[in-house]
């Protein structure tokens, strides 16, 4: 295939002359583009005679839906818009709800191939963009329809774990049981002891509390004989 003016019916000439063309803009017309639909302004202005001489005939766009939008939105948006398609398109694909959706993506996969030599039609376009819509509106209810089913799901576990805990089981509470009355519970690695138990520190024995104050009764009955 040769590649030259008279390509695709002429369509080489329209888009070397697209590309020179926007090589002569100036800086804001680079990012910005001259304006919707004003290929064929910029063409009169600017490829009349050299476009009589070619083939008689002034080219209104550029027969490339992106080239066409480079130089009349600009860059930036020529970006957004093929970011978008293949965001959505992606999207469509990994969704899994539906064989409609992966044909609604294949559809708009088709037109954004189709692009390249041609533009955006009545014909076309409004379909693309239905097909789009659907297919992303879809994809949207069936994650928002799975998030539901989802929390359903977690409340129903919820509730079957509250019914298994019967009153008086026990529940841990910091790595500890709540204890039932007399039992004891481990106090910084003790034991709380019971009233005549003997408790030792450092190898001696520390008396109960109740011979410890014995002790010190006697103790005070002696001092006040004295």
């Amino acid at each position: 295939v040769e590649f030259n003016d008279h390509w695709g019916t002429n369509r080489g000439f329209a888009w070397r002359k697209a590309i020179e063309n926007y090589k002569e803009f100036p800086l804001i017309r680079k990012i910005f583009g001259y304006g919707p639909e004003t290929f064929g302004i910029i063409s009169y202005f600017h490829n009349m005679p050299e476009s009589k001489e070619f083939s008689g005939e002034l080219f209104d766009n550029a027969h490339n839906e992106y080239l066409q939008f480079l130089i009349t939105i600009g860059p930036a948006a020529t970006a957004a818009y093929i970011g978008f398609l293949a965001l959505s398109v992606r999207d469509m694909v990994k969704c899994h709800c539906s064989p409609y959706v992966l044909g609604m993506a294949f559809a708009v996969t088709g037109y954004a191939a189709q692009a390249f030599v041609n533009i955006n039609q009545p014909a076309s376009t409004p379909i693309m963009w239905t097909f789009l819509g659907m297919g992303i509106a879809e994809c949207r209810r069936h994650m928002l329809k799975k998030d539901e089913e989802t929390s359903i799901e977690d409340e129903e576990i919820q509730i079957k774990d509250q019914e298994q805990l019967s009153e008086g089981d026990e529940i841990p509470v910091k790595g500890q049981e709540i204890l039932s009355e007399g039992g004891k519970m481990p106090v910084n690695g003790q034991e709380i002891l019971s009233e005549g138990d003997e408790l030792s520190i450092n190898g001696r024995e520390i008396p109960p509390v109740s011979e410890k104050i014995q002790s010190e009764e006697e103790q005070i009955s002696i001092d006040k004989k004295e």
